[in-house]
């Protein structure tokens, strides 16, 4: 199925859900990673402040000139209501020894979707180069951590969420129409604007669907039978191994860059492992450089001497990755990747570049590569 689905903002008038509950500990008090400096809180609503901690602990909360104070249930979870709150801010939060700082209120919003919410705001500088030098702290953004699990609903986020502000040093790690959207909403409502996003590049559309609201579609339901064989199967024979600089890949055969799996005799439903060797001067030892690697048919992991330097999760957005200063060395450099189509439609696209950039050194990656089948789904049991 096409994965071009766009779910559309939605207020979050219930700021705290549940399930955002990765614990942060300090002392007794433990507290969801989401209730943390530089957060924002929907305005005009009650708030759920919420957490663990030790029987017996008392907790007390003082936001604005007001105290709350409550204790944990038998199971270590605690809760508070605080009352609506006008926008503003910053605040300071104490939580028993923790503080919390910097703290607006203000609006909301939950993104959530595939690849036009997972965008990254740095495949856009060079068409608004403004962003390099943006003053916007009013802002703020919280990018929920991936964790895939079609299984079941999940309680817990996965750990390292963080948010951050619209200012130039942090702006980077939003995705792009978080930011062109809190920006707008900012501009038209000169009150705090807040923004988690929940999204995947390159997932299924089924996955943003509840199984029970799928049941009028029985083929897009999950099959336990075949997710157990999936999870049974073997795993890719190159993981951790022929990502290495010293790896011998003199067996494997030949292919050439850019171009279809199929064009180059590779038929396999899974993952290919390519490798390619490149010379550099003395000039670039150490030296920070661009790595361009087009376009991939569908998601990538890369990696350099043996370091990993980027991935990207499915097919569109150009590959840019950056090779940070210490990888690169004099004379023979390896370059590995680990690309994956469960189609096995895998492909290098045409036409666009190929090479690595650096200190006035260009490496052109085209040409003749080593590839070898890590994983070929389709020749796995009850496949």
């Amino acid at each position: 199925m096409k994965t071009g689905y766009f779910r559309p903002f939605l207020t979050f008038n219930m700021f705290f859900l549940i399930f955002f509950s990765h614990q942060m500990a300090f002392g007794k008090i433990k507290l969801p990673d989401l209730v943390s400096d530089k957060m924002v809180l929907q305005r005009d609503v009650e708030l759920k402040i919420w957490g663990w901690a030790d029987q017996g602990e008392n907790i007390t909360i003082r936001f604005r000139n007001e105290t709350y104070n409550t204790s944990p249930d038998k199971t270590g979870k605690w809760s508070v209501q605080l009352k609506p709150q006008k926008a503003g801010g910053p605040f300071v939060m104490e939580i028993n020894e923790i503080t919390i700082r910097d703290i607006l209120v203000g609006d909301v919003w939950l993104a959530s979707g595939q690849s036009n919410m997972e965008t990254p705001i740095a495949r856009l500088i060079d068409r608004f180069p403004e962003i390099n030098v943006s003053d916007f702290n009013k802002i703020r953004y919280f990018k929920v951590p991936i964790q895939n699990n079609v299984e079941s609903v999940q309680e817990n986020i996965a750990p390292g969420g963080k948010w951050f502000t619209g200012t130039a040093s942090e702006v980077m790690n939003w995705t792009a129409f978080a930011y062109f959207y809190a920006l707008e909403a900012y501009e038209h409502t000169k009150i705090p604007q807040g923004m988690l996003v929940s999204s995947l590049g390159g997932s299924a559309i089924q996955s943003w669907i509840s199984q029970e609201h799928l049941k009028d579609f029985p083929n897009d339901l999950i099959d336990k039978q075949a997710l157990s064989a999936l999870n049974s199967s073997k795993l890719d024979k190159g993981r951790n191994l022929w990502n290495q600089k010293e790896f011998n890949d003199a067996d494997w055969q030949k292919a050439k860059v850019p171009g279809k799996w199929k064009d180059n005799g590779i038929q396999a439903k899974g993952t290919v492992w390519f490798r390619k060797n490149f010379e550099l001067p003395a000039s670039m030892e150490g030296k920070f450089a661009r790595l361009y690697l087009g376009v991939m048919v569908d998601s990538d992991s890369v990696f350099v001497n043996g370091k990993f330097v980027g991935a990207t999760s499915y097919t569109y957005p150009p590959r840019k990755y950056d090779i940070p200063g210490g990888i690169l060395k004099q004379g023979k450099n390896t370059i590995a990747i680990q690309l994956t189509s469960n189609s096995g439609n895998g492909e290098f696209v045409a036409d666009k570049p190929y090479k690595i950039v650096g200190d006035g050194v260009v490496v052109d990656l085209t040409g003749e590569w080593k590839y070898n089948i890590g994983r070929d789904m389709s020749q796995d049991e009850d496949y």
